[in-house]
C-alpha cells in the first residue's frame, strides 16, 4: 500500500508535458512486452467488430491489446471503428464537426487510456478502488489533467470534448483508431519471436518443410528458407520444378548439400540421412506425367496413401531414437489445398509425432481453407504451435538465424590421378553426394570446417581422454602435433604401396589391434600419408549401408581418378568387409584396410605378407614412449602432469608395459594415476546407483561388448523423462558424464556418443557390477569374474529398459546396437590361438554370451535371448538366434527352436510379401535365418543318424525299425535341404558361403548313411529293389550331391571355403559311393532322372578319400563317352519340352556346362566343330537366355569370326558377336566373380578344343587350391596387338586385336596397363605393338593377360626388323617372304611362366 501510495504522489507532482513524455514512453515499453500470450485461434477469424467487442470484455485483464476501447454512444447501433494508418509523429490529424455526424482520426500514443460510455475518457493505470482517494482524474489526450469525485458525472469529459477542446453534440460519432507502427512492430516481433521460440532456432533435430504453390517473384527474402537445413520438403505444387518453389530452390541447394528430387511414387529411393535433403513431389511434377495424380482430394488421397506411408516410415526409422522432427507447415489459402495439406500433417504426425509449427497468413485466408484449419488445430491440440505471419517476414525471422553457407569452387576437389593433374572434375553436388557415406580425401582442405584455437584445443583433449580425432583436425594440425609415428608405420605404407597400390591390385589388408594401442590413429595416419598417392576414402558408420550406393560412389570416385581406390573401414563386422571386397572387386580396383579390435594380447608388431594381415602391439616401444615423453610434455598445461609423462618413460625404460592411451590420459586428466583410481574419482559411486551412473554403465556395455555408439536422445532416456526430453545433443549431458564420453565422429548420424575408451568401459563395468564387493581383477581384456557372475541380470535389465524407451515403434538403430551388443560373433583371426587351423574361426556366440555363462543349462544365456525377442519382437534376428541357442545348448528342446524360427519367418514376411522385395541387409538376415533353421533340422535328423563319418546317433534305431524310422525321418530331411536350398536362394550375388551348400550336402549323406548301414542290403541295393518314396530319395541324392558339389567349387572362394565341413563330406561321400559299378545302372529308364544318375554314378568311382570325383579325374575314355552321349540325350528331351522331364533352369544350364567341358576333355574321342557345337548353344540359349548361355554364345561366335589359319573369319558373325558382347557385360552382375576368365583362346585348331578351358571352380579340389587360372599357358595361342590411345588410364586399357589384313571389323581387348609386363601405363606406349594371350570374361568379354612389348629379329637378307612372339623359334619376314630362325630361346617364357612372371595375370 505505502509503495502505491508513494507511487501516486509522485505522479502527482508531475507536469502535463512531463506526463505526456511518461505516457509515451509507457507505451514504448509495451511494445517490447513479450508477457502477453497470443491471441485465441476462434479470435483470429472473428469479423473486426466481432473482434473488438471480445476486447472489450478483457480490458481489464489487459491481455490482448495494449490499447482497448469501447463504442459509444452507448447502445448506438451506427457506431463504428475503421482502421487507418497514419504518420506516427501526429497526435491528431484531423477534427471535423457537422451537425449531423462527427468524424475524429485519432493516433492513440498511451495505453492507459480507456474509450468508455457516452465517449468518456477514463485513465486504466489509476488506483483501484482498494486503494485509491476520494479523487479521480481524467486526462484529454494533451495530457490536461481533470479532477473529479468518484461519483461526480458532471466532470466526465467526453473523447471528442478530449480530443478538440469543445463540447461536440451530433447523431453520429465516428472515431477512427490508427494504430502507431509502434504497436505494429509488437505484433510481428512477437509472432517472429513465437516462431523462432518454436522451431528451436532451427538448431535441434531434423526439420521438415510442407508447402503448396508460392509465387516466388512477389516474396522478398525467399532465399532464407532455404538456409534451413531441411532434412524432407513435402511439396504440394505439381509445377514447383519448372515455375514453383523448387525451381527458385534446386540450384542454390544443390551446391549446398547433396538434393534428392523425388515424387510421391519413389518410395524406394528413400535413403534419408544427415547430408541430404529430399524434395518430394506430393502431386508429381509436369515433367513427369507418369507422377502426376488426380486433382481430387478423395482419389488422390487413395493414390498416395501406400507409397506416403512407406516414406514416412523409412523417415521414422532414419530418426528414432535418434533425434526430434520439427515440421513447418505453409498453410494454404484455398480450401482443397488446404485439405491436402491438413491430410499430409495428420499422416506425419501419426508416424513421426513431431513439433508442427503452422505459418498462417489470416488476412489472405478463404473462409473454406479456415475451416480446414481450425480442424487441424483440433486435432493436434498440444503438438502444434500457429503463427500468424506472412511468408516474408517468416523468412526474416530465419535469416537471424540461420547464416548462409560459404561453398567452393568445385574446381578444388583435388586427388590424386593418373595423368598428374590432380584435377578430377568433382562438382560440389557430387562431393555432397559422396559425403553421405564417405570421408573423403582430398588434397586440399573441403572438409567446410574451420576451428578456433578453443576448439582445436578441446579436440585434442578429447582425443587424449579416448576420441578419435576427425579428418577436419588433421587438416588443421596435421600428424605429429599429438600422435607419434609408430614403429611398423613406414614398413606398412611400403607393404600397401608396393603390394597393392604401384600393382593396381585388389585385395583387403587387415591390421589387427588392441584397443588403447593406438590402432585408428595409426590408420588414419598411413592413410593421411597415402592420400596425396592413391585417393583414399573412410566409410562411415550406419546400420543399413546399400553396398548398391556404396559401389556406386567408389566405382566414381575410381573412374574419376584412374586409380585404385585406398578405403579405410573401422570397426565394422568382417560379413560387411566381405560385403564390400566382394561386390567392390569386379567393378574397380579397390584397396580395404580394415582396422578390426583384437580381444587376444598382441605381443608384438607384425606384417604377414601372405595373408595380408598387420598386427600393432597393445604397449608402446622404448623408442615410441621416448618420442611420446618428448611431445606430451609440451601439451601439460602443469608441472605435476609434466612429471607423471616422464615417470611414465621411465617406467617403460624399466621394461614395464604402457599403453599409448595412458599416455593421452595423463595430458587430460591432473589426478591421473591410474584407470582404476580416475574411474573410480569421477564416477562417484554409492550404494544407491544414480540414474546418470547406470546410463554410464549401458553406454560402457555396449561400447565393451560391441563396439557401438548409442544416440543421445536414446541414451538421455535412461535419466528419466524429464532429462529424455531436453538432452539430444553431447553438450546437454551432465558433466559428470561428459567426463567418460565423446562423440563418436566416425558415425554418419550426429549426435551419437560412445565411451571414451575400452578401458574406461571395462574399468566403468568392473566398479558399477561389483560395488562394494572385493574383487580379483581379470587380465587383459576381460572383466573379473564376479563381474561376470551380475553381467547377465544387468544386461537383462538394459534390454529390457531399451525396449520401453523405443516402445511400439522399434528403432532400426537401436536394433542394429543390440545385434552388436549380444549378436555378432567376433573372428578369430588365424594365428591368435595355437590350436586353429589356417584358416578363421568364428566361435559360436558372442563375447558376452560367453562371458555371462559357459556351463549348462545356460540359463543366463537364454535369459538375454528372450529379452531380446520379448522387447524387439519386430527383430526377426533375435527369435531366430533364440532357436539356434536352443539348437545348440539345449538340442532337445528342437520343438522350442523351430517355433523360434517360424517366428522369425512370419516376421519378415509380414512385412514384405516376398524376398525379391527385400532390402539388401534383410535378405542377409533370411540368409541367416534359413542356414539356422536348417542347422536346427540337421541337428534332429543327426540324433538318429549322426551328424558326421564316424559319428555315433544318440538314438539308437533298432534294425527291424529302421523302416519306420527312415519314414519318420524322411520329412525333416525334405525339409532341411529345402532350407539350405532357399539360404543359397536368397545370397545375393557375390556374396556366396560354402555353408549354404554344405549344409545339404551333409543331411543328405546323414540320411544315406542312416540307410546303408541299417539296411541288410547297403544304400545301393536298398534304391535299386525299392520303389518306395525313401528309395526315389535315395536316388536323387545320387544327382544332387553332384549338383551341389560342383557348385559348391564353382560359386565359393578358397578362402570362404569351410576346409573342415568339406573335407569330411568329401570323406565321406567316398566312403558311401566310391565302390558303386559305374558303367552299371541295375534298371535303365530312358528319362532324364536316369540318365543323369548315370552320370553321378559314373562320377562317383574317381572319387579319392580326400576329393570329389569330377569329371578332370575321369580317366576312361569309354566313361567320358557315356557322360557326353548322356548329355545329348537328355538335351533332346529339354528341346522336347516333355511333361514327364520336367526340370528346372538350374539344372539345364549345368547340364550344358558340364557337356562343354567334357567334350573337350582329352580322353573324349570325337572332334566336335565349332559349328555343331555353336548349333547346340543356340538351342540352349533360346530355352533359358541365362548369362551363361549368353556367354557361350558370344565366345564361340567370336572364335568364328576370328578364323584360323586355314579358315578366314566371317565378318558377319563377328559383328553379332560386337552385340552380344554388350549384353554379355550388363548380365555379369548376376554370375559369381564375372572378371575370372571362364575361357582362353587356345593353339590354332580346327574344333572346339582350339577354345581352352579356364577356370571352372574357386574352391578346394584334392585337398589343394587351384592354380589362379587352372591352364597350362603353353596350350594358349600368343595374340598380337597394339595398344589403343589415349592409355591413360593405369587401371583400364584396351588393345586392338591382329585378325589379318582382310578384317574390317574391330576388336578391342580389355587390358590393365600397370600389371603388364614393363609397366606399359601412359600416353607414352600408345600405339606400341604387344603380345599377349587372350582369355574370355562375363565382365569384359576380351581380356588380354601376359601383355608385354613384342620383341624383333632383323632380317638376314634385308637387314630389316621383324616382329616376334616369346613363342616363337622361327619368324617369317613379310618383305623377303623367308622364314628364318630367332637368335633368342623361347624356353626362356616357360621358366618366367614358373617363376611367376606373369604381371598381367590377376
Amino acid at each position: 500500500m505505502g509503495r502505491k501510495k508513494k507511487s501516486k504522489r509522485k505522479i502527482k507532482e508531475l507536469t502535463g508535458r512531463e506526463r505526456e513524455q511518461k505516457n509515451r514512453n509507457e507505451c514504448e515499453d509495451s511494445s517490447n512486452d513479450t508477457s502477453f500470450p497470443s491471441r485465441n485461434r476462434s479470435d483470429a477469424r472473428m469479423e473486426p467488430v466481432e473482434q473488438c467487442a471480445s476486447y472489450i470484455s478483457e480490458s481489464k485483464c489487459r491481455e490482448k491489446r495494449d490499447c482497448m476501447f469501447t463504442l459509444g454512444p452507448q447502445g448506438d447501433e451506427e457506431a463504428t471503428i475503421q482502421s487507418v494508418v497514419s504518420s506516427p509523429s501526429s497526435d491528431r490529424l484531423s477534427t471535423s464537426t457537422s451537425s449531423s455526424s462527427i468524424f475524429i482520426n485519432q493516433n492513440i500514443k498511451c495505453k492507459n487510456i480507456m474509450v468508455g460510455s457516452q465517449n468518456s475518457m477514463t485513465d486504466m493505470s489509476r488506483p483501484t478502488d482498494d486503494d485509491s482517494s476520494d479523487e479521480e482524474e481524467t486526462y484529454s489526450p494533451s495530457g490536461a489533467r481533470h479532477s473529479t469525485g468518484p461519483c461526480s458525472e458532471s466532470k466526465v469529459i467526453t473523447y471528442a470534448h478530449a480530443c478538440t477542446g469543445q463540447h461536440i453534440s451530433a447523431d453520429t460519432v465516428n472515431i477512427n483508431i490508427n494504430p502507431p507502427e509502434s504497436e505494429k512492430e509488437t505484433s510481428t516481433q512477437k509472432q517472429s519471436g513465437l516462431f523462432l521460440e518454436s522451431v528451436q532456432n532451427f538448431n535441434r533435430g531434423h526439420y521438415i518443410l510442407v508447402l503448396n504453390r508460392l509465387q516466388t517473384s512477389m516474396i522478398q527474402n525467399l532465399d532464407a528458407l532455404l538456409l534451413v537445413q531441411w532434412s524432407v520438403v513435402f511439396d504440394l505444387d505439381p509445377e514447383s520444378r519448372s515455375s514453383g518453389m523448387l525451381s527458385f530452390a534446386e540450384h542454390s541447394v544443390s551446391r549446398q548439400r547433396s538434393l534428392h528430387v523425388i515424387s510421391w511414387q519413389d518410395k524406394d529411393k528413400c535413403n534419408f540421412n544427415e547430408n541430404s535433403l529430399y524434395w518430394i513431389g506430393m502431386k508429381g511434377y509436369s515433367e513427369r506425367p507418369g507422377t502426376r495424380t488426380d486433382a481430387d482430394f478423395r482419389k488422390w488421397k487413395k493414390q498416395v496413401k501406400g507409397s506416403f506411408t512407406q516414406i514416412l516410415e523409412q523417415l521414422r526409422k532414419f530418426g528414432e531414437s535418434c533425434t526430434e522432427f520439427t515440421v513447418v507447415s505453409l498453410w494454404p489459402k484455398h480450401y482443397t489445398e488446404a485439405q491436402h495439406m491438413q491430410y499430409i500433417l495428420e499422416e506425419v504426425g501419426e508416424t513421426l509425432a513431431p513439433k508442427i509449427v503452422l505459418v498462417d497468413e489470416s488476412l489472405s485466408k478463404k473462409v473454406e481453407a479456415d475451416t480446414v484449419l481450425k480442424s487441424t488445430l483440433l486435432y493436434h491440440e498440444d503438438d502444434i504451435t500457429r503463427v500468424e505471419m506472412c511468408l516474408q517476414d517468416v523468412c526474416r525471422a530465419i535469416r537471424i538465424v540461420c547464416k548462409p553457407v560459404v561453398t567452393e569452387s568445385s574446381s578444388k576437389f583435388q586427388l590424386p590421378t593418373s595423368d598428374l593433374t590432380s584435377d578430377t572434375d568433382i562438382t560440389d553436388e557430387n562431393a555432397r553426394w559422396l559425403r553421405e557415406d564417405l570421408d573423403v580425401l582430398y588434397i586440399n582442405n573441403k572438409t567446410g570446417v574451420e576451428y578456433t584455437q578453443d576448439a582445436l584445443e578441446t579436440q585434442e583433449d578429447t582425443f587424449f581422454k579416448g576420441g578419435t580425432l576427425p579428418w577436419p583436425w588433421w587438416y588443421h594440425v596435421g600428424p605429429g602435433h599429438v600422435d607419434v609415428e609408430r614403429d611398423i608405420t613406414k614398413n606398412m605404407i611400403d607393404f600397401i604401396v608396393q603390394q597393392h597400390v604401384d600393382t593396381y591390385r585388389p585385395g583387403c589388408v587387415t591390421l589387427l589391434h588392441n584397443p588403447g594401442s593406438g590402432g585408428t590413429t595409426l590408420s588414419q595416419r598411413i592413410v593421411w600419408s597415402l592420400r596425396e598417392k592413391v585417393p583414399c576414402a573412410q566409410v562411415k558408420h550406419r546400420h543399413g549401408l546399400t553396398i548398391t550406393d556404396l559401389k556406386e560412389k567408389v566405382k566414381f570416385l575410381s573412374d574419376k581418378t584412374r586409380l585404385p581406390i585406398l578405403l579405410l573401414v573401422i570397426g565394422e563386422d568382417e560379413q560387411m568387409v566381405d560385403s564390400i571386397q566382394r561386390v567392390l572387386r569386379d567393378k574397380c580396383t579397390v584397396i580395404i584396410f580394415y582396422v578390426k579390435r583384437s580381444r587376444e594380447r598382441i605381443e608384438k608388431d607384425e606384417i604377414d605378407r601372405e595373408k595380408s594381415r598387420c598386427k600393432l602391439k597393445s604397449s608402446v616401444s622404448l623408442k615410441e614412449a621416448r618420442q611420446l615423453g618428448l611431445l606430451y610434455k609440451k601439451q601439460c598445461t602443469t608441472e605435476s602432469k609434466k612429471e607423471k609423462i616422464k615417470e611414465l618413460v621411465h617406467r617403460v625404460e624399466n621394461g614395464e608395459k604402457h599403453t599409448m592411451f595412458e599416455f593421452g590420459l595423463t595430458v587430460h586428466s591432473y589426478k591421473y594415476t591410474g584407470i582404476e583410481p580416475y574411474v573410480r574419482d569421477y564416477l562417484l559411486l554409492s550404494e544407491t546407483l544414480q540414474p546418470w551412473q547406470k546410463a554410464l554403465a549401458y553406454l560402457s556395455l555396449v561400447y565393451y561388448y560391441g563396439q557401438a555408439s548409442v544416440p543421445c536422445k536414446f541414451l538421455a532416456g535412461f535419466l528419466g523423462p524429464e532429462d529424455a526430453d531436453k538432452i539430444l545433443k553431447f553438450e546437454e549431458f551432465p558433466y559428470e558424464m561428459q567426463e567418460f564420453m565423446v562423440k563418436d565422429v566416425q558415425e554418419r548420424k550426429t549426435n551419437m556418443v560412445r565411451i571414451t575408451h575400452y578401458y574406461v568401459a571395462k574399468e566403468i563395468l568392473d566398479q558399477v557390477l561389483t560395488f562394494s564387493a572385493k574383487i580379483q581383477r581379470s587380465p587383459f581384456p576381460q572383466i573379473c569374474l564376479e563381474s561376470k557372475r551380475r553381467l547377465g541380470n544387468f544386461a537383462v535389465n538394459f534390454i529390457k529398459e531399451a525396449g520401453d524407451l523405443v516402445k511400439e515403434e522399434q528403432s532400426p538403430t537401436i536394433v542394429h546396437i543390440m545385434t552388436r551388443t549380444f549378436i555378432l560373433r567376433d573372428n578369430k583371426a588365424a594365428g591368435e590361438n595355437e590350436t586353429q587351423t589356417s584358416h578363421s574361426r568364428r566361435p559360436k556366440f558372442s563375447p558376452i554370451l560367453d562371458d555371462v555363462c559357459n556351463r549348462p543349462p545356460y540359463t543366463e544365456r537364454f535369459d538375454i535371448l528372450k529379452q531380446l525377442t520379448k522387447s524387439f519382437s519386430s527383430a526377426a534376428q533375435f527369435r531366430a538366434h533364440l532357436g539356434r541357442l536352443y539348437t545348440i545348448c539345449r538340442p532337445e528342446e528342437t520343438d522350442n527352436a523351430e517355433e523360434c524360427f517360424k517366428g522369425a519367418l512370419d516376421t519378415i514376411f509380414k512385412e514384405y510379401e516376398s524376398s525379391d522385395d527385400l532390402p539388401h541387409y534383410i535378405k542377409l538376415d533370411l540368409m541367416h535365418i534359413y542356414h539356422m533353421y536348417g542347422n536346427m533340422m540337421l541337428t534332429r535328423v543327426g540324433a538318429y543318424t549322426g551328424k558326421y563319418l564316424g559319428d555315433r546317433p544318440k538314438k539308437k534305431t533298432p534294425a527291424e525299425d529302421f523302416e519306420s524310422a527312415a519314414y519318420k525321418l524322411l520329412p525333416s530331411v525334405k525339409q532341411a535341404c529345402s532350407l539350405f536350398e532357399k539360404c543359397r536362394d536368397v545370397t545375393p550375388i557375390g556374396l556366396e558361403e560354402s555353408f549354404g551348400y554344405i549344409g545339404e550336402i551333409q543331411v543328405r549323406l546323414m540320411f544315406c548313411s542312416f540307410i546303408h548301414y541299417k539296411s541288410t542290403d547297403g544304400v545301393h541295393r536298398y534304391s535299386h529293389n525299392r520303389q518306395t518314396e525313401v528309395a526315389n530319395f535315395i536316388k536323387d541324392c545320387y544327382i544332387t550331391l553332384d549338383e551341389l558339389f560342383l557348385l559348391c567349387f564353382s560359386n565359393t572362394e578358397p578362402d570362404k571355403m569351410d576346409d573342415d565341413s568339406i573335407f569330411n563330406c568329401q570323406k565321406w561321400y567316398n566312403a558311401l559311393f566310391k565302390k558303386i559299378p559305374g558303367k552299371i545302372v541295375h534298371k535303365r529308364e530312358e528319362s532324364v532322372a536316369s540318365r543323369r544318375l548315370q552320370i553321378a554314378k559314373i562320377k562317383m568311382k574317381y572319387c579319392t578319400q580326400n576329393a570329389y570325383g569330377i569329371l578332370e579325374q575321369v580317366t576312361d575314355a569309354s566313361d567320358i563317352d557315356t557322360i557326353v552321349n548322356e548329355y545329348e540325350k537328355n538335351f533332346t528331351d529339354y528341346e522336347n519340352d516333355a511333361p514327364q522331364h520336367n526340370v528346372s533352369i538350374r539344372i539345364i544350364d549345368l547340364d550344358h556346362r558340364e557337356w562343354l567341358f567334357a567334350i573337350r576333355h582329352p580322353r573324349f574321342r570325337e572332334m566336335y566343330s565349332i559349328e555343331r557345337v555353336l548349333q547346340r548353344v543356340e538351342i540352349w540359349h533360346d530355352k533359358v537366355k541365362s548369362p551363361h548361355s549368353r556367354f557361350y554364345l558370344f565366345v564361340l561366335k567370336s572364335l568364328l569370326g576370328f578364323g584360323s589359319s586355314k579358315t578366314p573369319g566371317d565378318p558377319a558373325i563377328l559383328t553379332a558377336a560386337q552385340q552380344l558382347k554388350e549384353d554379355v557385360l550388363r548380365q555379369s552382375k548376376y554370375v559369381t566373380k564375372p572378371r575370372y576368365p571362364r575361357e582362353w583362346l587356345g593353339i590354332d585348331i580346327e574344333s572346339i578344343r582350339r577354345l581352352a578351358p579356364g577356370r571352372r571352380f574357386f574352391g578346394k579340389i584334392e585337398g589343394r587350391e587351384v592354380h589362379i587360372h587352372g591352364i597350362e599357358l603353353g596350350k594358349l595361342e600368343t595374340q598380337k596387338g597394339t595398344i589403343c590411345a589415349p592409355n591413360n588410364k593405369p587401371a583400364v586399357g584396351f588393345i586392338d586385336l591382329d585378325l589379318g589384313s582382310d578384317n574390317r571389323v574391330e576388336v578391342k581387348v580389355f587390358f590393365v596397363p600397370a600389371r603388364s609386363a614393363g609397366n606399359l601405363k601412359g600416353t607414352a606406349y600408345n600405339n606400341k605393338r604387344v603380345e599377349f594371350v587372350l582369355g574370355f570374361s562375363l565382365s569384359h568379354g576380351y581380356e588380354a593377360f601376359n601383355v608385354k612389348l613384342l620383341g624383333y629379329e632383323a632380317c638376314p637378307k634385308c637387314i630389316q626388323t621383324v616382329e616376334k612372339r616369346s613363342c616363337d623359334t622361327s619368324v617369317r619376314c613379310p618383305r623377303c617372304k623367308i622364314e628364318f630362325k630367332c637368335k633368342s630361346s623361347p624356353a626362356s617364357l616357360s621358366a618366367a611362366h614358373r617363376n611367376g612372371e606373369r604381371s598381367g595375370l590377376r
